[in-house]
């Protein structure tokens, strides 16, 4: 092992205590990772004796690694083009934001992890919010545009961009959504609409 005396001091304190350890992180020195879990057996209220369990999770870890730092990348490119990022899991459950969304939405990250996205925020079409997240279960990506009111109650319009997320068995875990608020161009679409209606009600007059 990597650290052989921490490894001594740490398997002694466990045949001392007698107190079950699951999943303990062992690195060796060619690098690989193990897994350990310590589970003291008793019989009748009598100690019997130990079950050692070690598991090698290299792959895992290196997996996870791998994930982490292409996470921490993209969700710095996110966050500097100002798109809203956000992770839920399979009954919506919010996992992860950055700060980009907690602006768009008014929520502040302690306000969202944990709780349903859909109880937050108050969707102009729900059922729409269903098929997507029937995609997503699928394994299905797509984009689509949507009028949500958030936390102060005014009304938004984002385009979100979404796709599922997979585990290191290739499970759908969740879904991620990048939300893009497009209010501004809506509001000078709804503008221009105006004008136009107007232009041809006065050639119409003429």
């Amino acid at each position: 092992f990597k650290d052989p005396d921490s490894f001594v001091k740490k398997t002694e304190k466990l045949l001392v205590d007698k107190k079950t350890v699951i999943a303990e992180e062992l690195i060796t020195l060619s690098g690989k990772v193990f897994q350990r879990d310590f589970i003291p057996i008793y019989s009748g209220g009598l100690y019997k004796g130990i079950l050692w369990v070690y598991t090698d999770i290299t792959l895992t870890k290196q997996y996870k690694d791998a994930l982490q730092s292409q996470k921490e990348k993209y969700s710095s490119i996110i966050a500097n083009m100002n798109l809203g990022l956000v992770e839920v899991d399979n009954i919506d459950r919010v996992q992860l934001v950055n700060k980009s969304f907690c602006a768009l939405s008014g929520y502040s990250e302690n306000e969202l992890i944990g709780k349903k996205l859909s109880k937050l925020l108050k969707i102009s079409d729900p059922n729409m919010m269903s098929i997507h997240h029937k995609k997503r279960l699928n394994g299905i990506s797509d984009t689509y545009e949507v009028s949500v009111t958030i936390k102060n109650g005014s009304v938004k319009y984002w385009v979100i961009s979404g796709a599922p997320r997979f585990n290191e068995k290739g499970e759908v875990v969740g879904s991620i959504g990048i939300h893009l608020d497009i209010t501004a161009q809506h509001e000078l679409a709804v503008q221009k609409e105006y004008l136009l209606h107007e232009l041809e009600n006065s050639n119409i007059s003429l």
